[in-house]
């Protein structure tokens, strides 16, 4: 991987060469990656980012936007749980444990350091995810008469998916959706339950889903305009 670094360009970007044969732009976490084919010219290559420096530019201060509207895991801060907004309160204590309590959301915990109340917070709110999620998954498969085709509901922290569901019936969830409204909860609950039958995207996939979910659309759209304030 080669790093170049051009006064004539505001930004930084790297340059991967593999066995491909186009050249492409990847922006992530505030990064500049441009993916060639080997013996791509190097002069090239800076032409062809300087030809689309006002897109990248674009894409990267929207990027820090989104980065600025992230969830900030400190006393004092507004966290989102099932859409509801409570104010952190971090208690010292020799014991970790999270509690809400009107519309506080108190962290015990021996350190109030962010990287300390994230890991806390964390795995209550995965806790939450299995005791919400799990039976609503279950109900909502049966309701569809699917409950035969369900054969496990798991939950991790993924890099870019909220959901996914195996041919084998195994169904897995982000559990950051806990921070989101029950709605959308709801759907993205619907929109894997439906996989059970159809392991596409197909129309009568999204007919599945809107019987299950009437108001997905909605529920989709407003995933995918917030869902970068949820990612830890």
């Amino acid at each position: 991987m080669a790093l170049v670094n051009e006064t004539r360009l505001p930004f930084d970007y790297q340059v991967r060469f593999s066995r491909r044969s186009t050249v492409a732009l990847h922006i992530r976490d505030g990064e500049v990656q441009v993916r060639a084919p080997f013996r791509t010219c190097p002069d090239y290559l800076h032409q062809f980012v300087l030809s689309k420096s006002g897109w990248i530019q674009e894409k990267l201060e929207l990027a820090e936007q989104k980065a600025a509207e992230r969830v900030q895991l400190r006393d004092g801060e507004l966290v989102p749980f099932r859409g509801e907004l409570y104010r952190i309160c971090v208690e010292p204590s020799p014991r970790f444990s999270t509690r809400i309590i009107g519309q506080h959301l108190y962290i015990t915990s021996t350190s109030a350091e962010a990287e300390v109340v994230k890991t806390i917070f964390a795995a209550w709110l995965k806790e939450q995810a299995k005791l919400h999620m799990l039976p609503c998954t279950e109900a909502l498969a049966e309701r569809a008469d699917l409950q035969h085709k369900l054969r496990q509901v798991r939950f991790r922290k993924t890099r870019s998916k909220w959901g996914h569901c195996s041919s084998q019936g195994v169904i897995q969830f982000n559990w950051l959706i806990m921070m989101a409204p029950d709605p959308v909860i709801q759907y993205l609950i619907a929109h894997e339950v439906s996989h059970l039958r159809y392991l596409d995207h197909s129309p009568r996939f999204w007919q599945q889903v809107e019987q299950l979910c009437p108001d997905y659309k909605e529920c989709r759209k407003w995933l995918r305009d917030n869902e970068h304030r949820f990612w830890l």
